[in-house]
Formats: structure tokens, C-alpha cells, sequence
């Protein structure tokens, strides 16, 4: 298992720019590194306060202290993996020349960083838990609110390039951003970084055919 590192994110300017990522102390950093870890290994239903508490090596009543329980840590672990998300895609996409680079940079950089640390990527964590909180069809999921960023992204690239999508951009956002998560679920499953590395690549060949010229 990897160790969890705080990102921190530049939020000086710009609308793309995500939300300063909060930082944690070394007990809070190591119980969500321990809920990564053991919900990547054994499923949410299985990641007890218990197994958490032990894989962090701290007292289980600080569980309740840092976080009020369960659902908080959790929510927290969602937030997480949120955060690195967007500290892997904003400077690959904002620092790209253009729109097919950009594409290739933020998928890149995904498929290292789950190479490095797969429990810091899961897509199926984000989808978990808070949809029953929604008050409406996914807006207050992690998952929603780590696409609108990535939409963000692209079109501020756009509005500086010039450059726009032969299909409208909600729905390349959406093969985008299913491709990619369908694709680090099949690396969880089978573990196999070959196939699902020349998946990435092949990807971001398909989705870069989609970029008009300006």
C-alpha cells in the first residue's frame, strides 16, 4: 500500500481551479489511508471501523473523535479520493497546448497514478454512500462534482485554443469519464496493468479523433 499524500491544489485563480485540499492530521491521514486500503481490498461492506482502526494502528474510538463515526470517515475517504483527483488532472489539462494533448496528459497521468496507488482511485467508492444522500439524480455525488471540473477544464482550453468537439462536450465528458472508471474497475479485478494500459492509450487515441481544429 502506498502512502496517502496530502495535495495540495492552486486555487490562486480561474474558475477550473478546484477547492484548496484540506490538510490532515498524521492519526487522520493514516485512518484514511487504512480505508482506502481496506475498502480497495475488501469491499465498503466489509471495511469495518474495527479492521480500519487496526490496519491504521491507532485506538478505535478515534474513529468516532476525527470523524463522528463511520459514515464520516467514509465521506471523508470519498472526498479523498475526489481531491486527488483533481490534483492529477488540473495541472495535466491546464498545461496542455491543446485538447488532444490535454486528453492524453489527464489519462495519463490517471492510469500512473493508479498504477502507483489504486486505492486512491476508485470509482465505485465515489458512487457509494452519498447517492442516498442526493437530493436530486447524482449532483451531490463526488463523482458528479469531479466531472463538472474536468468540463470546466475543457472548456476553458477551448475558449484559449480555439479548438471544440465534433460532439457535444456533456456527452464526450460522459464517455470520458465512464471509459476511464470502467477501465480502473477492470485493473482492480484483474490486476493485469498490460492490457489495461494499452486500453488507456487506445482511449485517448479514439477521444483525441474527436478534436476539431479552431
Amino acid at each position: 500500500m502506498s502512502d496517502i499524500r496530502i495535495m495540495q491544489v492552486n486555487d490562486a485563480a480561474g474558475p477550473a481551479q478546484p477547492p484548496s485540499v484540506p490538510e490532515y492530521s498524521e492519526t487522520q491521514t493514516r485512518l484514511l489511508q487504512a480505508t482506502l486500503s481496506v475498502i480497495y481490498e475488501l469491499g465498503i461492506d466489509k471495511a469495518t471501523t474495527r479492521r480500519i482502526a487496526e490496519r491504521a494502528g491507532v485506538n478505535l474510538q478515534l474513529i468516532q473523535y476525527h470523524f463522528g463515526g463511520k459514515a464520516g470517515l467514509i465521506a471523508a475517504a470519498q472526498d479523498f479520493t475526489r481531491d486527488h483527483f483533481y490534483g492529477l488532472v488540473t495541472p495535466a489539462v491546464a498545461g496542455a497546448p491543446g485538447l488532444a494533448s490535454a486528453i492524453r496528459a489527464g489519462l495519463a497521468a490517471t492510469w500512473a497514478s493508479a498504477r502507483e496507488a489504486p486505492e486512491l482511485l476508485q470509482p465505485d467508492l465515489l458512487l457509494q454512500v452519498r447517492r442516498s444522500e442526493s437530493q436530486g439524480p447524482g449532483e451531490r455525488l463526488p463523482s458528479r462534482a469531479a466531472s463538472s471540473h474536468v468540463s470546466t477544464l475543457l472548456e476553458a482550453l477551448m475558449a484559449r485554443t480555439g479548438e471544440r468537439l465534433s460532439v457535444p462536450l456533456p456527452r464526450f465528458n460522459a464517455l470520458l469519464m465512464s471509459s476511464a472508471a470502467g477501465l480502473l474497475l477492470e485493473y482492480r479485478v484483474s490486476g493485469d496493468p498490460e492490457p489495461v494500459g494499452e486500453a488507456f492509450e487506445l482511449l485517448a487515441d479514439l477521444l483525441a479523433q474527436l478534436v476539431v481544429a479552431g
